[in-house]
């Protein structure tokens, strides 16, 4: 849910096109999780420092990533084309609260 939800800022997911309906919810969820976790914004490696960035709703929402793996990365690696490796440091891209405007 994290992935669709959208408080019109910068830092949130993409603004979902269509509605989302009960015969095909977890399709469209698990396509907006692979969308948001494979966007350089979201997911940032540094290999040569060791270093995953990840969007700061993984420490806002932590617990609810936790529950369905053992780190945040493993959780990540679902969804990504490419993996982080685990022993990776995590750190945080600061949320972008800057409201999204249309131009």
């Amino acid at each position: 849910m994290h992935f669709v939800l959208n408080c019109m800022s910068r830092g949130c997911p993409r603004l979902p096109r269509a509605p989302f309906l009960a015969n095909d919810l977890e399709r469209r969820l698990d396509e907006a999780a692979r969308g948001f976790l494979n966007e350089e914004r979201n997911v940032r490696l540094d290999r040569a420092a060791g270093t995953v960035h990840l969007s700061q709703i993984f420490e806002f929402y932590g617990d609810d990533f936790m529950k369905q793996a053992a780190s945040l990365a493993g959780y990540v690696n679902r969804y990504r084309a490419g993996p982080i490796p685990e022993n990776f440091e995590v750190t945080f891209i600061p949320y972008d609260w800057t409201v999204n405007r249309q131009r």
